[in-house]
């Protein structure tokens, strides 16, 4: 199978397929595949853009930091996949997203969000090399399944970047006209993916809403952009901003979804009579009083419409709490 993007960036470089697979370390365990990938193949790359290729290797001990290589002035980014990791990391994406029975935290986060990326990234390759192995992944790497694991990503992910903004606008306003800007770039990602343009990457969104041909997603992408300098411009910037991401969620209202409270990595507490300490990398500290903490895995749920506690808005004001998004407690699909 060939990619014309590829073809034209070897051709710049006065390379081959041959010249690529010469460059790769071999010393990493089996070769079960070898996979052209990222902004070259999807055809975003510009004229100084490197080429990512993805090894994946029978070996657990592989890093997935790239190794470069320099053929000919072109820049080549190698980076070795485990094949056991990999496959395991396929496989989870059948997975609802959110989970049913488990609250949202940020380990299942983060790994959902890495599984999502490197699956994807393989998935919409330029194969260089393909072992009988590597074909037995092809039911995970349907596209059908990977489109419907983005667009579940993006959705969540477009609330949870809109709650956090809603929670941050009077404590540090510009910055919550940042997070603000973030969920219409996440809504505007869920809505490429539906179009069928569900490359993981994000600083490639504009790319994808002009190849999905979306004028409308376009000039929402860039009226997100004018952010506000000052923070008496946050009102009119939140009120323009905040119709433009409901128009893009098209109604949907997250209703089967919750705020799920983590405390942030590297959060101790200490108990001090009637008040609690929360502290963060034993670097700075906050005291509240009035508020239960433990070191549970999510330490409180919220629901998405209802303004938290004074206490909880100061925790994460100060940036001692994880929000994630996930399913209401109470709810089960039928």
């Amino acid at each position: 199978m060939t990619n014309v993007f590829l073809d034209e960036f070897l051709k710049r470089y006065e390379l081959t397929q041959d010249d690529i697979l010469a460059e790769i370390e071999s010393a990493f365990g089996e070769q079960i595949a070898l996979m052209a990938t990222g902004s070259v193949v999807q055809g975003f790359a510009n004229s100084d853009s490197d080429l990512d290729v993805v090894v994946c290797v029978e070996s657990d001990r592989v890093s997935d930091f790239p190794v470069l290589a320099f053929r000919n002035g072109a820049r080549i980014d190698v980076s070795f996949y485990s094949y056991t990791k990999f496959r395991e990391q396929a496989r989870s994406l059948g997975a609802e997203w959110p989970p049913h029975s488990t609250p949202m935290t940020r380990d299942a986060y983060v790994t959902r969000a890495t599984a999502i990326a490197k699956v994807t990234r393989c998935a919409l390759s330029a194969p260089l090399m393909i072992t009988s192995r590597w074909n037995e992944l092809a039911p995970y790497l349907d596209a059908a399944r990977l489109q419907s694991a983005t667009v579940a990503w993006w959705r969540v992910e477009s609330f949870r970047r809109r709650v956090t903004s809603s929670w941050l606008v009077h404590a540090k306003p510009l910055l919550a006209a940042q997070k603000l800007c973030d969920a219409v770039f996440a809504a505007l990602e869920l809505r490429s993916a539906r179009a069928g343009y569900w490359y993981f990457e994000q600083k490639w969104l504009p790319e994808k809403l002009k190849l999905a041909d979306d004028t409308p997603g376009l000039v929402a992408f860039r009226k997100a952009l004018e952010l506000p300098v000052r923070a008496e411009e946050v009102e009119v910037y939140f009120e323009a901003l905040r119709e433009t991401l409901d128009q893009l969620l098209d109604g949907d209202e997250g209703d089967r979804l919750a705020v799920h409270l983590s405390l942030a990595p590297g959060v101790c507490l200490r108990e001090m009579g009637r008040l609690t300490q929360v502290s963060r990398w034993n670097m700075r500290a906050i005291e509240v009083a009035g508020l239960t903490l433990d070191d549970s895995e999510v330490i409180a749920e919220v629901p998405l419409d209802t303004t938290p506690s004074v206490q909880l808005l100061e925790l994460a004001s100060a940036d001692l709490l994880w929000l994630g998004v996930g399913r209401k407690s109470n709810v089960r699909d039928s």
